[in-house]
Protein backbone atom coordinates (compact mmCIF):
# COMPACT_ATOMS: atom_id res chain seq x y z
CA UNK A 1 0.00 0.00 0.00
CA UNK A 2 1.46 3.36 -1.30
CA UNK A 3 -1.35 5.79 -0.76
CA UNK A 4 -3.16 6.34 2.23
CA UNK A 5 -6.56 4.88 2.34
CA UNK A 6 -10.02 6.62 2.20
CA UNK A 7 -11.44 7.04 5.64
CA UNK A 8 -7.97 7.52 7.81
CA UNK A 9 -6.93 10.48 9.51
CA UNK A 10 -3.27 12.05 10.18
CA UNK A 11 -3.40 11.53 14.38
CA UNK A 12 -1.26 14.63 14.94
CA UNK A 13 -3.53 16.70 12.92
CA UNK A 14 -6.66 15.16 15.25
CA UNK A 15 -4.74 15.56 18.25
CA UNK A 16 -3.90 19.21 16.77
CA UNK A 17 -7.43 20.25 16.23
CA UNK A 18 -8.96 18.75 19.32
CA UNK A 19 -6.73 18.81 22.22
CA UNK A 20 -6.02 15.24 22.20
CA UNK A 21 -2.54 14.38 23.83
CA UNK A 22 -0.68 12.84 20.82
CA UNK A 23 0.14 9.81 23.40
CA UNK A 24 -3.10 8.63 23.12
CA UNK A 25 -2.95 7.40 19.70
CA UNK A 26 0.45 5.79 20.81
CA UNK A 27 -1.72 3.71 23.52
CA UNK A 28 -4.37 3.34 20.50
CA UNK A 29 -1.99 1.76 17.80
CA UNK A 30 -0.31 -0.65 21.49
CA UNK A 31 -4.17 -1.57 21.70
CA UNK A 32 -4.77 -2.29 18.25
CA UNK A 33 -1.43 -4.77 18.09
CA UNK A 34 -2.07 -6.38 21.63
CA UNK A 35 -5.62 -7.17 20.09
CA UNK A 36 -4.61 -8.00 16.60
CA UNK A 37 -7.13 -5.03 15.05
CA UNK A 38 -5.16 -4.55 11.36
CA UNK A 39 -7.30 -1.58 10.49
CA UNK A 40 -7.54 0.74 13.29
CA UNK A 41 -3.99 2.58 13.14
CA UNK A 42 -1.44 2.39 9.98
CA UNK A 43 1.79 3.91 9.97
CA UNK A 44 3.69 5.20 7.03
CA UNK A 45 7.15 6.71 7.76
CA UNK A 46 6.99 9.49 10.68
CA UNK A 47 2.91 9.50 10.46
CA UNK A 48 0.19 7.73 12.14
CA UNK A 49 -3.28 7.33 10.94
CA UNK A 50 -6.42 6.29 12.23
CA UNK A 51 -9.43 4.66 10.97
CA UNK A 52 -12.06 7.36 11.43
CA UNK A 53 -14.89 4.45 10.68
CA UNK A 54 -13.47 1.74 12.85
CA UNK A 55 -16.60 0.75 15.15
CA UNK A 56 -14.16 0.08 18.12
CA UNK A 57 -12.36 3.98 17.91
CA UNK A 58 -13.00 5.51 21.49
CA UNK A 59 -15.49 8.39 21.48
CA UNK A 60 -13.37 11.60 22.25
CA UNK A 61 -11.75 10.50 19.13
CA UNK A 62 -14.47 9.85 17.09
CA UNK A 63 -15.63 13.44 18.28
CA UNK A 64 -12.46 14.70 16.91
CA UNK A 65 -12.79 13.27 13.77
CA UNK A 66 -16.53 14.92 13.59
CA UNK A 67 -14.88 17.91 13.89
CA UNK A 68 -13.02 17.43 10.58
CA UNK A 69 -9.80 16.70 9.16
CA UNK A 70 -7.87 17.11 5.82
CA UNK A 71 -8.94 14.53 3.15
CA UNK A 72 -5.60 12.35 2.04
CA UNK A 73 -7.37 10.36 -0.43
CA UNK A 74 -3.97 9.90 -3.10
CA UNK A 75 -1.99 11.19 -1.12
CA UNK A 76 1.46 9.45 -0.35
CA UNK A 77 3.74 10.56 2.85
CA UNK A 78 6.96 12.13 1.99
CA UNK A 79 9.25 10.57 4.66
CA UNK A 80 8.09 6.96 3.82
CA UNK A 81 9.02 7.11 0.28
CA UNK A 82 12.42 9.14 0.92
CA UNK A 83 13.20 6.25 3.16
CA UNK A 84 11.67 3.26 1.07
CA UNK A 85 13.07 4.54 -2.22
CA UNK A 86 16.41 5.68 -0.65
CA UNK A 87 15.97 8.72 -2.63
CA UNK A 88 16.05 12.51 -1.20
CA UNK A 89 12.67 14.69 -1.02
CA UNK A 90 13.78 16.95 -3.53
CA UNK A 91 14.79 14.53 -6.16
CA UNK A 92 11.46 12.51 -5.44
CA UNK A 93 9.57 16.07 -6.14
CA UNK A 94 11.77 16.65 -9.33
CA UNK A 95 10.92 12.99 -10.92
CA UNK A 96 7.23 13.18 -10.14
CA UNK A 97 6.54 16.72 -11.33
CA UNK A 98 5.92 15.32 -14.84
CA UNK A 99 2.64 13.59 -13.07
CA UNK A 100 1.90 16.79 -11.82
CA UNK A 101 2.36 15.82 -8.01
CA UNK A 102 2.06 18.67 -5.20
CA UNK A 103 3.41 18.69 -1.61
CA UNK A 104 1.05 19.55 0.96
CA UNK A 105 2.24 20.02 4.82
CA UNK A 106 -0.66 19.16 7.49
CA UNK A 107 0.86 19.32 10.94
CA UNK A 108 4.42 19.28 9.95
CA UNK A 109 4.20 16.29 7.72
CA UNK A 110 5.05 16.48 4.24
CA UNK A 111 2.98 14.21 1.79
CA UNK A 112 2.72 14.12 -1.58
CA UNK A 113 -0.73 15.03 -3.88
CA UNK A 114 -1.31 12.68 -6.51
CA UNK A 115 -4.00 13.40 -9.39
CA UNK A 116 -5.90 10.57 -10.26
CA UNK A 117 -4.38 9.58 -13.69
CA UNK A 118 -1.24 9.07 -11.38
CA UNK A 119 -2.97 6.98 -8.45
CA UNK A 120 -4.88 4.89 -11.60
CA UNK A 121 -1.57 4.33 -12.80
CA UNK A 122 0.08 2.95 -9.75
CA UNK A 123 -2.88 1.27 -8.85
CA UNK A 124 -2.84 -2.64 -7.91
CA UNK A 125 0.94 -2.40 -9.13
CA UNK A 126 4.42 -3.34 -7.60
CA UNK A 127 6.33 -0.15 -6.94
CA UNK A 128 9.98 -0.50 -5.97
CA UNK A 129 13.63 1.34 -7.13
CA UNK A 130 16.66 0.03 -9.15
CA UNK A 131 19.40 0.42 -10.89
CA UNK A 132 19.21 2.53 -13.94
CA UNK A 133 20.79 -0.55 -16.57
CA UNK A 134 18.46 -2.88 -14.52
CA UNK A 135 15.63 -0.79 -15.24
CA UNK A 136 16.64 -0.62 -19.37
CA UNK A 137 16.85 -4.51 -18.84
CA UNK A 138 13.62 -4.93 -17.47
CA UNK A 139 12.03 -2.60 -19.99
CA UNK A 140 13.74 -4.09 -23.07
CA UNK A 141 11.99 -7.65 -21.78
CA UNK A 142 8.67 -6.29 -20.95
CA UNK A 143 8.81 -7.05 -17.44
CA UNK A 144 7.92 -3.44 -16.20
CA UNK A 145 4.51 -1.39 -16.88
CA UNK A 146 6.42 1.90 -16.35
CA UNK A 147 9.53 4.24 -14.32
CA UNK A 148 10.70 7.26 -13.42
CA UNK A 149 14.39 8.19 -13.32
CA UNK A 150 14.49 9.35 -9.23
CA UNK A 151 18.57 10.39 -9.86
CA UNK A 152 21.52 9.61 -11.98
CA UNK A 153 21.33 5.87 -11.26
CA UNK A 154 17.79 5.10 -9.39
CA UNK A 155 15.06 4.43 -11.46
CA UNK A 156 11.08 3.65 -9.90
CA UNK A 157 9.82 1.11 -11.61
CA UNK A 158 6.30 -0.75 -11.30
CA UNK A 159 4.67 -3.72 -12.69
CA UNK A 160 1.67 -5.63 -12.10
CA UNK A 161 1.90 -9.14 -10.74
CA UNK A 162 -1.51 -10.38 -12.06
CA UNK A 163 -2.37 -10.27 -15.92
Amino acid sequence: MLFIPKYYALSNELAQKSKINISNFSMLKKYAEDHYIDDLIIKFGNCTFVNTINLILPEYIKKACYRGYTDLENCMVTSYLTSEFCTSKKELLKALSIYDVQEIVISGKSFLKCNDKFVKTLKNKVITNITKSDANDCAQQGLIDGSIQLSKNNVLVWYSIYD
